[in-house]
């Protein structure tokens, strides 16, 4: 698809008050010289046997849709089992992280337990 810029058609910039020897795209016009398609040149294009010659070319065969059905099983199967190992993976980092916090936490009660008999 082709766009218009209109030179009076306002643009977006960075800094509207500066002046660059760049250009924006959206300053300069564009034309197309190319002339417009006509209702033959459609009718043409979509004429039903060349369309569905072009379109006979894109349907598979069964045993191709089952090949690319079975490729396609292939391949969740291993992502699923590569989020699985990931996930696994994390919950394994985070179960060690709580048990280093729980010890941590455990021995700050100890010390204050005994600071708190050696006082007395």
């Amino acid at each position: 698809m082709f766009r218009y810029y209109d030179s009076g058609t306002p643009c977006s910039s960075l800094s509207p008050a500066s002046s660059s020897c760049l250009q924006s795209p959206c300053s300069s016009s564009f034309t197309v010289d190319s002339p417009q398609p006509t209702t033959a040149d459609f009718c043409e294009f979509l004429q039903a046997s060349a369309f569905e010659k072009d379109f006979s070319n894109l349907t598979l065969s069964d045993r191709e849709q089952r090949e690319l059905y079975e490729a396609a099983k292939v391949i969740q199967k291993a992502y699923r089992s590569y989020k699985g190992r990931k996930k696994l993976e994390e919950e394994e980092k985070e179960k060690a992280a709580a048990v280093i916090i729980q010890n941590y936490y455990r021995r700050y009660k100890q010390v204050i337990f005994f600071k708190f008999m050696h006082e007395f």
